[in-house]
């Protein structure tokens, strides 16, 4: 199983919670706000941490089922 992880751009304040809870999947871009890195790193539960930090509710994790999977 797969995670996808969406940041709502105009809720995100850039409070960092995120990105000090999960560096490896969360950074900030030039605008101070919130994005997913490129080869986000860290496990499940650290995200879905990162998630519940997020002060301005502005990260969902959603579980996508693999198609691949059996």
């Amino acid at each position: 199983m797969r995670l996808e992880i969406r940041i709502d751009r105009s809720a995100c304040r850039g409070a960092k919670s995120c990105v000090r809870r999960a560096p490896r999947t969360f950074v900030l871009d030039a605008e101070g706000r919130s994005s997913v890195a490129t080869n986000p790193g860290d496990d499940e539960a650290v995200i879905r941490s990162a998630e519940a930090a997020c002060p301005h509710f502005a990260i969902s994790v959603f579980e996508l089922d693999d198609p691949e999977e059996p």
